[in-house]
């Protein structure tokens, strides 16, 4: 293998790594740990691939995070979101909170929470958030075809897509054709083919150059990395399922209806594991939301 590949799938894996760690000390040293790198050279490496040190990454996840589940849920104490997201206190929270979006946490709170492209307006942020186009309104007669299950975990096959998710060069859609076409070689597409698109983070909430998305393919213990797809395994547990058809454009707006509707009257709250996009074209069609995908938001 290359080294530039092994050393994207090393980034890749500490990167997962720490957002599913986001409550954990995660000092430069561990993180250096998962990537099997001497420190220096980690964070070398890291701000090369992802444009930020690791640091700076470590602080914008977890405010994204809590941005998060300020304005997702209800019910919870603001000092309980700051611990849970990995800051020492409540009083160091609301500091790094405001300098980075421009208010105070309780503020953000009460403000109106799912105006999301206001919220963009209104923060020095600016242009840097990306809020995806609306699609058309979303009504309230979805939520009888919204089902609570608990699925299993999946091990993927995946390729990183960084940037705006909008209709742009190396868009998603682009990603997962790149994506299609090496199961393809691998012998992988069959009727049983089944792909997921995980969005790590809250798109209306992450500048556009940092969104992260990950195009996979399900795969099994035999799969491993190469030069094009690193490895992963998306955890399961109880999921928030709706199925949709619709053009990709419309896929926020669901997403939004689900939390900004359906979880505060179902009164369940956001787990920390991802949330996800399943999808399953028939053989020989792009991966995309027209041929139907479930929605699937992990809840606790």
């Amino acid at each position: 293998m290359q080294r530039s590949a092994l050393q994207r799938h090393r980034m890749n894996r500490t990167m997962n790594f720490a957002r599913a760690h986001m409550e954990d000390s995660l000092s430069l040293d561990r993180l250096a740990a998962v990537a099997c790198l001497s420190k220096y050279h980690f964070a070398r490496v890291f701000q090369h691939h992802f444009g930020e040190t690791p640091i700076e990454f470590r602080q914008r996840i977890r405010l994204e995070r809590a941005a998060g589940q300020l304005a997702y849920t209800t019910g919870r104490s603001i000092t309980d979101i700051a611990l849970e997201s990995g800051f020492a206190s409540s009083q160091s929270f609301s500091r790094s909170f405001r300098s980075r979006f421009g208010m105070a946490p309780r503020s953000f709170k009460q403000s109106n929470q799912w105006n999301l492209r206001a919220f963009a307006e209104a923060s020095p942020l600016g242009e840097e958030l990306h809020i995806p186009k609306p699609g058309r309104l979303v009504p309230d007669c979805l939520k009888d075809r919204l089902r609570v299950e608990v699925r299993p975990a999946y091990r993927i096959a995946y390729i990183r897509h960084m940037g705006p998710f909008g209709d742009v060069k190396d868009s998603i859609t682009e990603t997962f054709c790149r994506l299609q076409w090496w199961a393809g070689r691998k012998g992988l597409l069959d009727d049983d083919t089944r792909y997921i698109g995980v969005c790590a983070g809250d798109c209306n909430l992450t500048p556009a150059k940092q969104c992260v998305y990950d195009a996979g393919v399900i795969v099994g213990d035999d799969t491993e990395e190469d030069e094009i797809v690193s490895i992963r395994t998306v955890p399961g547990g109880r999921f928030a399922v709706l199925y949709v058809e619709c053009k990709p454009v419309e896929l926020n707006s669901k997403w939004i209806w689900m939390v900004s509707s359906w979880l505060p009257s179902s009164r369940k709250t956001i787990a920390s594991r991802p949330s996800y996009e399943f999808f399953a074209p028939p053989v020989g069609f792009p991966v995309r939301a027209e041929y139907g995908a479930d929605l699937c938001l992990a809840v606790g």
